[in-house]
């Protein structure tokens, strides 16, 4: 096990958060782990010190989310010319579009395949489509689970409401396991220390909101802007600062006109990707997260996926997220945070305006969401089976 190999296939400039989780728990296990990715911009960001080799296919995607699907030859292509001079023992590949040349390769290299569903992948090719060809999206994606999910040696999926996501893979395969998104609690493993630099919370201030993530209407960023609007209007000093990008350029033009019609230019910070190590901080030295989930079927089934609520907890801040599904259940439960309609601006807005003018519940909150996530929500808990279905796995190699 100690001499294996494993490569990642990523469809993200730069490896996410939960990939940094099981690069870590695959280092501790002796395995080497080289990761593969998809810049789509032109100029190379700068990779994070994250313990292996990180490369990046450079492929401008076109505007649009519908016209990415038309990239994947060329990608495909592009990442076969790399992929051959790396040895591996097995692909961990982390999107349905890759995952045809992930197949593929693997039988090429006698490796094992491993496929990550952490975002909905069938979901999100049929929402991408404009509506008169979402049928077709349907039919493309059940069409390469069909052909191509009979050749993977294991699946891992995020942990959803009533295992939905486990049942439809065992389809395929029993070789099936659900891997909550939860952060790592050695987050000095990606964020140094824990102390936040002076200069930061002096910038940010004491009446910061932040969002952590891709920019997308289903995730709530119209209602955002709405009720910063309306809270600005009482307590002028809220900011609202953003660590993510848009993928749709339809959508930012939209953000970008809603921002100037409101007059929030001095009140919103987009920030764009940061690494792990300095989203951490950020999120430290802000004082409410915001998941505004918007009531659409991915998000009312997703339970362990919802990353960027676990991140704010153990970083020691409330949350206001929505009230449905499992997302809403576990802010309830463990009393770190306010759960509202998500489509509402001025239930949201009332929220905000309750933590930032109740310090002490805020506080509570917070202490709150750490403990949980200290005890429950985090990787050092979860990996345990991801590193037994990997030891599984790599003892078929021997």
């Amino acid at each position: 096990m100690k001499n294996s190999k494993v490569l990642i296939l990523s469809n993200a400039p730069r490896p996410i958060p939960r990939l940094l989780c099981q690069i870590s728990s695959l280092t501790k296990l002796g395995i080497t782990t080289d990761v593969l990715c998809w810049q789509r911009r032109k100029g190379a960001v700068e990779s994070e010190k994250i313990g292996c080799r990180v490369e990046q296919i450079c492929l401008p995607a076109p505007k649009g989310k519908p016209f990415l699907i038309f990239c994947m030859p060329l990608l495909w292509f592009l990442m076969v010319k790399k992929v051959l001079r790396h040895s591996f023992n097995v692909i961990h590949c982390t999107h349905l579009g890759l995952l045809p040349m992930a197949v593929f390769l693997g039988k090429i290299k006698k490796a094992k395949v491993v496929y990550d569903d952490y975002d909905f992948d069938s979901f999100r090719i049929t929402e991408m489509m404009v509506p008169p060809l979402k049928p077709l999206g349907k039919i493309i994606a059940m069409g390469i689970e069909k052909i191509f999910l009979r050749h993977v040696d294991h699946i891992f999926v995020i942990d959803t409401a009533g295992d939905t996501l486990l049942q439809h893979y065992r389809r395929y395969t029993p070789n099936v396991t659900s891997i909550a998104n939860y952060p790592i609690l050695n987050q000095n493993a990606f964020s140094g220390t824990k102390e936040i630099p002076t200069n930061l919370r002096k910038v940010l201030g004491d009446k910061t909101l932040i969002y952590v993530g891709g920019i997308e209407i289903a995730k709530g960023w119209n209602v955002l802007l709405e009720s910063l609007n309306l809270v600005r209007n009482e307590i002028p000093a809220v900011n609202l600062v953003i660590l993510g990008d848009f993928s749709d350029q339809k959508q930012k033009e939209q953000f970008d006109h809603t921002v100037k019609k409101y007059e929030l230019s001095s009140h919103v910070q987009v920030l764009g990707w940061l690494p792990y190590e300095q989203m951490i901080q950020y999120i430290r030295a802000s004082q409410i997260g915001m998941a505004l989930y918007q009531p659409n079927p991915r998000y009312r089934l997703s339970k362990g996926n919802a990353r960027k609520i676990y991140t704010y907890m153990s970083c020691g801040i409330p949350v206001i997220g929505p009230e449905f599904g499992e997302i809403g259940t576990i802010l309830v439960k463990e009393k770190c945070g306010l759960v509202v309609d998500t489509t509402n601006s001025r239930l949201v807005a009332d929220a905000i305006l309750f933590l930032l003018t109740h310090p002490e519940e805020l506080n509570r909150m917070g202490k709150n969401g750490l403990e949980a996530v200290t005890k429950r929500y985090n990787w050092e808990n979860e990996s345990k089976k991801f590193i037994a279905a990997y030891r599984t796995l790599l003892d078929q190699l021997t």
